[in-house]
């Protein structure tokens, strides 16, 4: 139950339990479409976490030049010339932290964006911010040890880990008719083996 309660100035206060939210980046996470929106929960340093897979309705639909989803589909089989998804990247994952602590904040800023300043007291500003800070080391943390267990029991070392790449995509260079846009050419790639001696 929240609790309200008006300022020094008058403004209406409430009390509301508060927990944080981050994005994080997860790299080479690859899992099959059943498991998209769903969520592990677990303690971490006596702090209740939950990570959670975006839901499948994040998921850009067939042809979407969209590049900047948090899913994409890897691999997919037709049956019944039905497309029926087997395999989807997730490149970014949702970490939440609940310390079970209360604070109570100005009622307007439950109806607006986030950061308004003009609205909190130095003193709930600076109680914010510490919590704020706290819960993004307890988020990044468990984020870290689930990413190591994830590693761990899919035998996979790249979950998680950062792209190792140069600039080309493995893509070659192409000649096209600037009128019709068309591509009537495609340079080769040429693979030059290294060899080292004693």
């Amino acid at each position: 139950m929240t609790k309200e309660s008006n300022d020094a100035t008058g403004s209406k206060q409430q009390e509301v339990l508060v927990a944080s939210f981050n994005i994080f980046n997860s790299r080479y996470l690859e899992v099959c479409p059943q498991l998209l929106g769903l969520f592990h929960q677990f303690q971490y340093e006596r702090h209740a976490v939950k990570i959670s897979l975006p839901d499948i309705a994040e998921l850009p639909k067939e042809n979407d030049p969209t590049l900047d989803s948090r899913l994409r589909v890897r691999s997919y089989r037709t049956i019944e010339g039905q497309r029926v998804l087997s395999s989807v990247s997730v490149f970014e994952v949702y970490v939440s932290v609940s310390r079970g602590e209360e604070v109570t904040i100005p009622k307007i800023v439950l109806t607006i964006p986030p950061r308004h300043d003009e609205y909190f007291s130095p003193q709930q500003a600076d109680r914010l911010n510490t919590i704020t800070a706290e819960c993004t080391r307890i988020a990044e943390a468990a984020f870290d040890r689930w990413l190591r267990l994830l590693r761990w029991k899919c035998r996979d070392s790249r979950v998680g880990r950062p792209y190792v790449s140069g600039i080309q995509t493995g893509w070659a260079t192409y000649l096209f008719d600037v009128e019709s846009k068309h591509r009537f050419w495609s340079g080769g790639h040429v693979i030059l083996p290294k060899v080292e001696s004693d």
